[in-house]
Protein backbone atom coordinates (compact mmCIF):
# COMPACT_ATOMS: atom_id res chain seq x y z
CA UNK A 1 0.00 0.00 0.00
CA UNK A 2 1.08 3.27 -0.88
CA UNK A 3 1.25 6.89 0.97
CA UNK A 4 1.22 9.76 -1.65
CA UNK A 5 1.06 12.63 0.93
CA UNK A 6 4.77 13.08 3.03
CA UNK A 7 4.41 12.10 6.81
CA UNK A 8 5.50 15.27 8.73
CA UNK A 9 2.83 16.75 6.94
CA UNK A 10 -0.23 14.83 7.86
CA UNK A 11 0.99 14.75 11.38
CA UNK A 12 1.21 18.72 10.84
CA UNK A 13 -2.81 18.76 9.94
CA UNK A 14 -3.59 15.72 12.78
CA UNK A 15 -2.04 17.99 15.14
CA UNK A 16 -4.18 21.17 14.00
CA UNK A 17 -7.20 19.81 13.83
CA UNK A 18 -7.20 17.38 16.84
CA UNK A 19 -10.19 17.69 19.30
CA UNK A 20 -10.27 19.22 22.72
CA UNK A 21 -11.20 16.56 25.33
CA UNK A 22 -14.93 16.86 26.50
CA UNK A 23 -14.84 18.27 29.93
CA UNK A 24 -15.15 15.85 33.09
CA UNK A 25 -18.55 13.80 32.87
CA UNK A 26 -19.85 14.35 29.75
CA UNK A 27 -20.52 11.41 27.53
CA UNK A 28 -20.16 12.05 24.00
CA UNK A 29 -17.08 10.09 22.40
CA UNK A 30 -14.23 12.13 20.83
CA UNK A 31 -15.40 15.71 19.55
CA UNK A 32 -19.06 16.58 19.35
CA UNK A 33 -20.82 14.79 16.54
CA UNK A 34 -22.62 17.00 13.77
CA UNK A 35 -25.74 18.29 14.32
CA UNK A 36 -27.45 15.75 12.02
CA UNK A 37 -25.94 12.71 13.90
CA UNK A 38 -28.20 11.93 16.71
CA UNK A 39 -27.98 9.56 19.81
CA UNK A 40 -31.22 8.28 21.05
CA UNK A 41 -31.99 6.57 24.53
CA UNK A 42 -29.54 3.97 25.43
CA UNK A 43 -27.10 5.21 23.32
CA UNK A 44 -29.41 3.96 20.26
CA UNK A 45 -30.78 5.75 17.41
CA UNK A 46 -33.35 7.59 18.16
CA UNK A 47 -36.56 5.49 18.17
CA UNK A 48 -38.65 8.21 16.21
CA UNK A 49 -36.19 7.97 13.67
CA UNK A 50 -36.51 4.10 13.27
CA UNK A 51 -40.58 4.12 13.73
CA UNK A 52 -41.33 6.80 10.91
CA UNK A 53 -38.85 7.10 8.20
CA UNK A 54 -36.15 3.91 8.78
CA UNK A 55 -32.85 4.73 10.05
CA UNK A 56 -31.82 8.45 9.17
CA UNK A 57 -35.26 8.86 6.95
CA UNK A 58 -33.57 6.75 4.38
CA UNK A 59 -36.91 4.71 3.57
CA UNK A 60 -34.62 1.96 2.34
CA UNK A 61 -36.30 -1.45 1.48
CA UNK A 62 -34.55 -4.83 1.29
CA UNK A 63 -34.79 -4.76 -2.48
CA UNK A 64 -33.10 -0.99 -2.41
CA UNK A 65 -30.43 -2.77 -0.28
CA UNK A 66 -29.38 -5.52 -2.23
CA UNK A 67 -27.24 -4.04 -4.97
CA UNK A 68 -23.78 -5.52 -4.36
CA UNK A 69 -20.89 -5.23 -2.63
CA UNK A 70 -18.30 -2.18 -3.24
CA UNK A 71 -17.10 1.40 -2.98
CA UNK A 72 -16.60 2.50 0.31
CA UNK A 73 -14.87 0.23 3.07
CA UNK A 74 -14.99 2.12 6.75
CA UNK A 75 -13.55 1.46 9.68
CA UNK A 76 -14.31 3.68 12.85
CA UNK A 77 -16.20 4.65 16.46
CA UNK A 78 -20.29 5.22 16.01
CA UNK A 79 -20.37 9.12 16.62
CA UNK A 80 -24.57 9.06 16.27
CA UNK A 81 -26.97 8.07 14.06
CA UNK A 82 -28.54 9.73 11.35
CA UNK A 83 -28.24 6.98 9.14
CA UNK A 84 -24.94 5.92 11.42
CA UNK A 85 -22.04 8.56 11.61
CA UNK A 86 -18.95 7.08 11.19
CA UNK A 87 -15.22 8.44 10.28
CA UNK A 88 -16.90 11.86 9.69
CA UNK A 89 -19.07 9.85 7.30
CA UNK A 90 -22.92 9.64 6.88
CA UNK A 91 -24.12 5.82 5.86
CA UNK A 92 -27.33 4.87 5.14
CA UNK A 93 -28.56 1.73 5.56
CA UNK A 94 -31.91 -0.23 5.88
CA UNK A 95 -33.33 -0.85 9.41
CA UNK A 96 -34.06 -4.63 8.70
CA UNK A 97 -30.19 -4.76 7.57
CA UNK A 98 -28.44 -8.01 9.34
CA UNK A 99 -25.19 -6.91 11.48
CA UNK A 100 -22.07 -9.14 12.77
CA UNK A 101 -21.83 -8.54 16.25
CA UNK A 102 -18.08 -9.67 15.96
CA UNK A 103 -19.25 -13.20 15.50
CA UNK A 104 -22.84 -13.54 16.55
CA UNK A 105 -26.01 -12.22 14.99
CA UNK A 106 -27.68 -9.17 15.02
CA UNK A 107 -29.37 -6.14 13.09
CA UNK A 108 -28.80 -2.25 12.93
CA UNK A 109 -30.76 -1.85 15.98
CA UNK A 110 -28.17 -3.27 18.45
CA UNK A 111 -25.59 -0.59 17.78
CA UNK A 112 -24.86 1.83 20.10
CA UNK A 113 -22.71 5.03 19.85
CA UNK A 114 -19.21 4.34 20.92
CA UNK A 115 -18.98 1.14 19.32
CA UNK A 116 -16.52 0.00 16.51
CA UNK A 117 -17.85 -0.80 13.31
CA UNK A 118 -16.20 -2.23 9.91
CA UNK A 119 -18.67 -1.71 7.17
CA UNK A 120 -18.55 -2.36 3.11
CA UNK A 121 -20.84 0.51 1.36
CA UNK A 122 -21.81 1.15 -2.02
CA UNK A 123 -22.77 4.69 -3.65
CA UNK A 124 -21.06 7.83 -4.25
CA UNK A 125 -18.90 9.45 -1.88
CA UNK A 126 -21.95 11.40 -0.58
CA UNK A 127 -24.75 8.96 -0.53
CA UNK A 128 -23.30 6.15 0.96
CA UNK A 129 -25.58 3.16 1.75
CA UNK A 130 -24.37 0.13 4.10
CA UNK A 131 -24.10 -3.39 2.28
CA UNK A 132 -22.47 -5.37 5.07
CA UNK A 133 -21.73 -4.07 8.71
CA UNK A 134 -20.05 -5.78 11.43
CA UNK A 135 -19.01 -4.87 14.84
CA UNK A 136 -15.59 -4.99 16.04
CA UNK A 137 -14.35 -5.11 19.63
CA UNK A 138 -10.91 -4.88 20.43
CA UNK A 139 -10.90 -7.32 23.28
CA UNK A 140 -13.66 -9.25 25.03
CA UNK A 141 -13.31 -11.47 28.30
CA UNK A 142 -13.28 -11.35 32.34
CA UNK A 143 -12.48 -8.00 34.04
CA UNK A 144 -9.08 -9.09 36.08
CA UNK A 145 -8.28 -5.57 37.89
CA UNK A 146 -9.24 -2.42 37.57
CA UNK A 147 -6.21 0.67 37.73
CA UNK A 148 -8.36 3.12 40.01
CA UNK A 149 -10.87 5.47 37.95
CA UNK A 150 -8.61 5.57 34.56
CA UNK A 151 -8.89 1.54 33.10
CA UNK A 152 -9.34 -1.69 33.92
CA UNK A 153 -7.42 -5.14 32.99
CA UNK A 154 -9.46 -7.35 30.88
CA UNK A 155 -8.47 -10.13 29.32
CA UNK A 156 -4.93 -9.64 29.84
CA UNK A 157 -5.42 -6.10 27.68
CA UNK A 158 -4.57 -2.84 29.08
CA UNK A 159 -8.12 -0.90 28.74
CA UNK A 160 -7.67 2.87 29.69
CA UNK A 161 -10.89 4.95 29.75
CA UNK A 162 -10.88 7.55 26.61
CA UNK A 163 -12.61 10.95 27.01
CA UNK A 164 -16.09 10.42 26.76
CA UNK A 165 -16.36 7.11 27.22
CA UNK A 166 -20.04 5.81 27.11
CA UNK A 167 -21.01 2.29 27.98
CA UNK A 168 -20.56 2.08 32.02
CA UNK A 169 -17.41 1.76 34.02
CA UNK A 170 -17.90 0.73 37.43
CA UNK A 171 -16.82 -2.48 36.51
CA UNK A 172 -15.36 -4.86 39.05
CA UNK A 173 -12.87 -7.81 38.48
CA UNK A 174 -15.21 -10.96 37.73
CA UNK A 175 -17.31 -8.98 35.14
CA UNK A 176 -17.25 -9.86 32.06
CA UNK A 177 -17.59 -7.56 29.22
CA UNK A 178 -16.94 -6.27 25.57
CA UNK A 179 -14.49 -3.33 24.96
CA UNK A 180 -15.10 -1.11 21.90
CA UNK A 181 -11.93 1.08 21.02
CA UNK A 182 -8.91 1.88 19.44
CA UNK A 183 -5.15 0.23 20.10
CA UNK A 184 -2.08 2.64 20.82
CA UNK A 185 0.96 2.09 19.26
CA UNK A 186 2.12 -0.01 22.60
CA UNK A 187 -1.02 -2.14 22.58
CA UNK A 188 -3.57 -0.02 24.98
CA UNK A 189 -6.76 -0.02 23.94
CA UNK A 190 -8.19 3.54 24.51
CA UNK A 191 -12.02 2.22 25.17
CA UNK A 192 -14.52 4.20 23.64
CA UNK A 193 -17.27 1.69 25.19
CA UNK A 194 -17.51 -0.94 27.24
CA UNK A 195 -20.89 -2.75 27.61
CA UNK A 196 -21.85 -6.14 30.15
CA UNK A 197 -21.93 -9.42 28.26
CA UNK A 198 -22.29 -12.76 29.45
CA UNK A 199 -19.31 -15.00 30.56
CA UNK A 200 -18.11 -17.82 27.77
CA UNK A 201 -15.31 -17.43 24.77
CA UNK A 202 -12.95 -14.68 25.22
CA UNK A 203 -12.20 -12.57 22.16
CA UNK A 204 -9.08 -11.13 21.77
CA UNK A 205 -7.54 -8.67 18.77
CA UNK A 206 -3.51 -7.64 18.66
CA UNK A 207 -0.05 -8.49 17.82
CA UNK A 208 1.32 -11.32 19.71
CA UNK A 209 4.62 -11.74 21.39
CA UNK A 210 7.36 -14.63 21.99
CA UNK A 211 7.40 -15.52 25.75
CA UNK A 212 9.53 -18.47 26.03
CA UNK A 213 9.98 -22.07 24.74
CA UNK A 214 6.36 -22.36 22.96
CA UNK A 215 5.02 -19.91 24.70
CA UNK A 216 3.17 -16.36 23.30
CA UNK A 217 2.19 -13.51 24.93
CA UNK A 218 -1.06 -11.06 23.70
CA UNK A 219 -1.18 -8.16 26.48
CA UNK A 220 -0.87 -10.10 29.70
CA UNK A 221 -2.74 -13.22 28.27
CA UNK A 222 -0.04 -15.91 28.38
CA UNK A 223 -0.87 -19.10 25.75
CA UNK A 224 0.68 -22.05 24.31
CA UNK A 225 1.10 -22.31 21.08
CA UNK A 226 -0.44 -25.16 19.11
CA UNK A 227 0.65 -27.65 16.22
CA UNK A 228 -3.13 -27.04 14.72
CA UNK A 229 -4.02 -23.10 15.82
CA UNK A 230 -0.24 -21.66 14.24
CA UNK A 231 -0.21 -18.01 15.81
CA UNK A 232 2.60 -15.83 13.81
CA UNK A 233 4.55 -13.19 16.91
CA UNK A 234 4.24 -10.00 14.93
CA UNK A 235 1.47 -10.27 13.19
CA UNK A 236 -2.67 -8.89 13.53
CA UNK A 237 -4.74 -11.94 14.94
CA UNK A 238 -7.69 -11.83 16.66
CA UNK A 239 -7.49 -14.94 18.80
CA UNK A 240 -10.39 -17.08 20.72
CA UNK A 241 -10.28 -18.93 23.34
CA UNK A 242 -11.94 -20.34 26.86
CA UNK A 243 -10.40 -20.79 30.21
CA UNK A 244 -9.55 -23.25 31.83
CA UNK A 245 -8.95 -23.42 35.27
CA UNK A 246 -7.46 -20.07 34.97
CA UNK A 247 -5.33 -20.65 32.13
CA UNK A 248 -6.28 -19.23 28.45
CA UNK A 249 -7.26 -22.12 26.06
CA UNK A 250 -6.79 -21.52 22.37
CA UNK A 251 -9.37 -22.63 19.97
CA UNK A 252 -8.96 -20.46 17.04
CA UNK A 253 -6.72 -17.88 15.49
CA UNK A 254 -7.77 -15.87 12.06
CA UNK A 255 -5.64 -12.78 10.99
CA UNK A 256 -6.63 -9.50 11.61
CA UNK A 257 -7.30 -8.04 8.05
CA UNK A 258 -8.62 -5.07 8.88
CA UNK A 259 -4.73 -3.99 10.22
CA UNK A 260 -2.84 -6.76 8.67
CA UNK A 261 -4.28 -5.91 4.72
CA UNK A 262 -7.51 -3.35 4.81
CA UNK A 263 -7.19 -3.64 0.95
CA UNK A 264 -7.84 -7.66 1.15
CA UNK A 265 -10.21 -7.26 4.33
CA UNK A 266 -12.51 -4.92 1.50
CA UNK A 267 -11.80 -6.73 -1.64
CA UNK A 268 -11.22 -4.97 -5.50
CA UNK A 269 -14.42 -3.87 -5.69
CA UNK A 270 -13.60 -1.02 -3.15
CA UNK A 271 -11.98 1.97 -4.05
CA UNK A 272 -11.70 4.10 -1.50
CA UNK A 273 -11.00 2.76 2.98
CA UNK A 274 -11.26 5.31 5.38
CA UNK A 275 -9.92 3.99 8.88
CA UNK A 276 -9.77 5.39 12.01
CA UNK A 277 -6.58 4.60 14.08
CA UNK A 278 -3.77 6.33 16.50
CA UNK A 279 -1.53 6.69 13.83
CA UNK A 280 2.13 7.50 14.50
CA UNK A 281 5.51 7.02 12.31
CA UNK A 282 8.60 4.67 13.15
CA UNK A 283 11.35 4.04 11.74
CA UNK A 284 10.03 6.18 7.95
CA UNK A 285 6.74 4.29 8.26
CA UNK A 286 3.56 4.76 9.04
CA UNK A 287 1.70 3.25 11.80
CA UNK A 288 -1.64 2.47 12.52
CA UNK A 289 -3.02 1.24 15.87
CA UNK A 290 -0.73 -1.82 16.86
CA UNK A 291 1.81 -2.81 14.67
CA UNK A 292 0.59 -2.13 11.40
CA UNK A 293 3.29 -0.32 8.97
CA UNK A 294 3.29 1.36 5.62
CA UNK A 295 5.96 3.01 3.71
CA UNK A 296 6.02 7.22 3.97
CA UNK A 297 8.66 8.69 3.16
CA UNK A 298 9.98 11.49 5.85
CA UNK A 299 10.75 15.00 4.17
CA UNK A 300 11.17 16.43 7.67
CA UNK A 301 11.02 15.74 11.54
CA UNK A 302 7.26 15.64 12.87
CA UNK A 303 6.01 19.25 14.54
CA UNK A 304 5.52 19.69 18.33
CA UNK A 305 9.21 17.71 19.14
CA UNK A 306 8.30 14.01 19.94
CA UNK A 307 9.08 12.56 16.32
CA UNK A 308 6.72 9.63 15.44
CA UNK A 309 3.88 10.62 18.82
CA UNK A 310 0.79 8.63 17.91
CA UNK A 311 -2.54 10.70 17.34
CA UNK A 312 -5.80 9.63 17.23
CA UNK A 313 -7.21 10.21 13.47
CA UNK A 314 -9.24 9.43 9.92
CA UNK A 315 -7.20 8.08 7.57
CA UNK A 316 -8.94 8.64 3.45
CA UNK A 317 -7.45 6.35 1.35
CA UNK A 318 -7.98 5.99 -2.88
CA UNK A 319 -6.91 3.42 -5.21
CA UNK A 320 -4.42 4.25 -7.94
CA UNK A 321 -4.40 3.34 -11.44
CA UNK A 322 -1.93 0.77 -10.74
CA UNK A 323 -4.21 -0.61 -7.90
CA UNK A 324 -2.21 0.18 -4.79
CA UNK A 325 -4.16 2.92 -1.92
CA UNK A 326 -2.61 6.07 -1.83
CA UNK A 327 -3.19 8.32 1.35
CA UNK A 328 -5.09 11.29 0.39
CA UNK A 329 -6.02 13.05 3.68
CA UNK A 330 -5.82 12.78 7.16
CA UNK A 331 -8.47 14.65 9.61
CA UNK A 332 -9.48 14.64 13.06
CA UNK A 333 -12.26 12.23 14.42
CA UNK A 334 -15.47 13.03 13.74
CA UNK A 335 -14.62 15.85 11.41
CA UNK A 336 -16.13 15.91 7.47
CA UNK A 337 -14.23 14.20 4.80
CA UNK A 338 -12.78 16.75 2.59
CA UNK A 339 -12.89 20.29 5.10
CA UNK A 340 -10.83 22.64 4.13
CA UNK A 341 -10.30 24.34 7.00
CA UNK A 342 -7.13 25.94 8.35
CA UNK A 343 -5.86 23.13 10.16
CA UNK A 344 -5.63 20.63 7.72
CA UNK A 345 -2.94 22.46 6.18
CA UNK A 346 -5.03 22.63 2.90
CA UNK A 347 -4.87 18.72 2.21
CA UNK A 348 -8.30 17.74 0.82
CA UNK A 349 -9.49 14.20 -1.25
CA UNK A 350 -8.50 14.08 -4.77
Amino acid sequence: MRWSLPSWALFAALAACAPTPPPAGTSTAGPPAPAICRIGPDDAAPAQQVAERGIGGTGISNEEGDRGIGGTGIVGVITGFASICVGGLEVEYAPTLAADLDGQPGSVADLRAGQVVVVEASGRADALRAERLALRFEASGPVERRDGTTGLQVAGQRVIFAPGMRGGRDWQPGDWVAVSGLRQADGTIMASRLDRRAPGRILVRGIAQREGAGLLRLGQLRFRRSLLLDVQPGLPVVLTGHLDGGAFVLDRVETDLVLADPARRFGPAVDRIVIEAYIGVAAGRLQMGHGTGFAAGLARPLPGGTPGLPRRGVMDLRRQSDGSFSGTELRAPGQAAGYRGEGLGGLSPR
